[in-house]
C-alpha cells in the first residue's frame, strides 16, 4: 500500500480543496504533513504529520521556506515506522494527478530536472514532486539523508535539491517519471499550459505547480473525472 504524504501550509487550503478529489483518484492513504504550528487545514480528516516549521531563510539559494528537508526526513521515517505501507509519494498542494498513477516500479521515482543554478547546486539534476520511494530507497533516504543533515550538507536547504545530492553522493539508484514540473525558462502563464498539456499527452500522471484557478481550468478538459 502507497502512502501519499501531502505537503502544505495554512495557505495552501484553498488549493488543497480544489486538487482533493484529484488526490483522492489516487485510492492511496493520505498523510497531511503540516506546520508545527497546526494550523494547517485539511479539506477532510487525515492522519496528520505536523512538523513543518514555519518561516524562510535566506542563503546561496535565494529566499527558500525552512524546515522542508527536515519535514522529508520525518516522512522518510514515518514510512519505516508503519509496516503497513510499501512506499511513499511524497507531493505539495500544488501538484495534480492527471490520471491514476502506474503500480510502483520499484526504488526511487522522480521526477527530474535540469540544474540552471550555476554553482549554487552540486547535481546537475534535480528532483521535483512526486518523489515516490519503495521502503529500502526510503531507508536508505533517511540514514544518509540524517548524517548529511546533521553534518549541515543539505544542498541550502533546499527540499528538491537534497534528495539529488543524497542519491548521488551514495550511490541510491534513481527511476525517471514522465511527470512534469515548469521549466524555469517559462516565461509567462501560455507557455505554462502548453508545456502542461503537453506533458499529460506524453503521459504524465501527475503535474508540479498548479497555483491558479486559470491554470487548473486550461487543464481540466484533460483531466478524469475524479
Amino acid at each position: 500500500m502507497t502512502l501519499l504524504a501531502i505537503i502544505a501550509t495554512e495557505r495552501d487550503y484553498s488549493i488543497l480543496e480544489r486538487h482533493w478529489p484529484y488526490f483522492k483518484m489516487t485510492g492511496w492513504s493520505i498523510l497531511g504533513c503540516g506546520t508545527e504550528d497546526l494550523k494547517t487545514r485539511w479539506p477532510e480528516p487525515v492522519t496528520r504529520l505536523d512538523t513543518g516549521k514555519v518561516g524562510v531563510i535566506h542563503n546561496a539559494a535565494g529566499s527558500v521556506i525552512f524546515g522542508l528537508v527536515e519535514q522529508e526526513l520525518d516522512i522518510w521515517r514515518y514510512l519505516l515506522q508503519h509496516e503497513e505501507y510499501d512506499s511513499v509519494c511524497v507531493v505539495e498542494a500544488d501538484n495534480l494527478f492527471v490520471r491514476k498513477p502506474p503500480q510502483h516500479q520499484g526504488g526511487y521515482m522522480v521526477t527530474l530536472l535540469p540544474n540552471c543554478a550555476g554553482d549554487v547546486f552540486k547535481t546537475s539534476e534535480y528532483f521535483s514532486t512526486p518523489r515516490w520511494a519503495d521502503r529500502e530507497t526510503a531507508w536508505l533516504l533517511y540514514i544518509h539523508g540524517t548524517a548529511m543533515f546533521r553534518a549541515g550538507d543539505v544542498e541550502a536547504m533546499v527540499s528538491d535539491r537534497f534528495p539529488a545530492w543524497v542519491c548521488l553522493k551514495h550511490e541510491i539508484p534513481i527511476v525517471p517519471t514522465p511527470n512534469w514540473s515548469p521549466s524555469a525558462q517559462v516565461a509567462n502563464e501560455q507557455e505554462w499550459i502548453r508545456d502542461a498539456q503537453d506533458a499529460i499527452r506524453r503521459g504524465a500522471y501527475c503535474l508540479h505547480a498548479v497555483k491558479t484557478e486559470s491554470q487548473f481550468n486550461a487543464l481540466k478538459p484533460m483531466l478524469p473525472c475524479p
